[in-house]
């Protein structure tokens, strides 16, 4: 078990233990032993758009830090974890390729404008109240699966459908 780094075992082992399988705790939120995933949706694209991006919560109620690396979806040819900032009055956007570490008892929000993931190769637009499997991929090799709801990004959410 040398590929598991020792601040992450507990939270690894008792994802693949279980089949990696998530919870279902209401209609869109995702709890899997100390980590949940609340509200993941992404925005609608542009025809022939090939980029997208998508958001959500990711709180951490364990006594160890958890690092999210990427993701995995069908609609997609790959997942990124982006960061977003203004410098100088120029936004900029650049690639953590080291993933993002979710603290212990901390949480991580990512929103427009902010962290975001990133969806690279998109095989067709993401078009109002799609829904879009993404798997979620943690350090040591744990799996969270989740349904991103394509929604508007300005106002509250409109979750028609689901």
């Amino acid at each position: 078990m040398t590929w598991l780094f020792r601040p992450f075992r507990l939270f690894a082992l008792l994802l693949i233990s279980t089949g990696s399988m998530v919870a279902l705790s209401d209609a869109h939120d995702y709890t899997f032993g100390s980590v949940s995933i609340v509200h993941p949706w992404a925005m609608p694209t542009a025809p022939g758009a090939r980029t997208g991006a998508a958001f959500l919560k990711i709180s951490n109620r364990g006594k160890t830090d958890i690092r999210l690396t990427g993701g995995f979806s069908h609609f997609a040819g790959g997942v990124e974890i982006h960061s977003m900032s203004i410098d100088n009055g120029i936004m900029r956007m650049r690639h953590l390729q080291d993933g993002l570490v979710i603290p212990a008892g901390g949480a991580a929000e990512f929103r427009p404008g902010g962290l975001h993931l990133m969806l690279t190769g998109l095989q067709r637009p993401l078009v109002l109240h799609d829904r879009v499997p993404l798997t979620l991929h943690f350090e040591g090799g744990a799996k969270i699966s989740v349904v991103l709801f394509v929604d508007q990004p300005v106002g509250p959410p409109t979750h028609q459908g689901h």
